[in-house]
C-alpha cells in the first residue's frame, strides 16, 4: 500500500493535485489581501462602504455583484 506522500506524489505527476494555500502566500508576492480586493470592487462599482452593510456576511454578494457588472 502505498503511503500518502507516494499518493501525493503520483497525483502530482499525474497533473491531480491542486495547490491550496492561504492568504499569505498570495500577498507575499503582491496580491491584494480580501479587504483590500472588497475595497477595490466596492471603488470600481461606487458603492460607499455603508452600503454594503455588515463584511464578512455581505463579501461573496459584493464579489458577485462585481462580477456580474464587470463581465
Amino acid at each position: 500500500m502505498a503511503s500518502a506522500v507516494e499518493q501525493l506524489a503520483q497525483s502530482v505527476k499525474e497533473r491531480r493535485a491542486i495547490l491550496f494555500v492561504g492568504a499569505g502566500v498570495s500577498m507575499s508576492v503582491g496580491l491584494p489581501s480580501w479587504q483590500k480586493l472588497i475595497e477595490h470592487m466596492q471603488n470600481e462599482l461606487g458603492l460607499h462602504e455603508d452600503m454594503i452593510g455588515a463584511p464578512e456576511a455581505s463579501y461573496q454578494a459584493l464579489a458577485e455583484y462585481y462580477r456580474l457588472k464587470q463581465a
